[in-house]
């Protein structure tokens, strides 16, 4: 594959990966970093990738990938769904809500 052909192939998912990158670890910088790197596992790759397989899903699956990677070497980039949970609505003790 030539680097026009990557180009023509790859580069316009860029923004879809990068938000994806965000949403994962809610970080700017390490959404770049996530990004960059599965481009250049991308571009290493390129002569091994199979052409008929649709583009888009394949490099969301290596960012979450990476993403996965980075949480297992800082656990800092961890969602903490307890807290997430508690702060979407869950039901409040009151004298209407009786604890079963």
């Amino acid at each position: 594959m030539t680097h026009e052909q990557f180009t023509q192939i790859y580069l316009p998912f860029s923004g879809r990966m990068y938000a994806l990158a965000y949403n994962l670890l809610r970080n700017r910088d390490e959404a770049r970093d996530c990004v960059q790197d599965v481009y250049s596992e991308l571009w290493s790759k390129r002569d091994t990738i199979e052409a008929d397989k649709p583009p888009l899903p394949f490099v969301l699956t290596m960012v979450r990938n990476n993403y996965l990677d980075r949480l297992h070497r800082c656990p800092k980039f961890a969602i903490n769904y307890n807290n997430k949970k508690q702060s979407h609505g869950q039901y409040q003790h009151s004298k209407y809500y009786k604890k079963q």
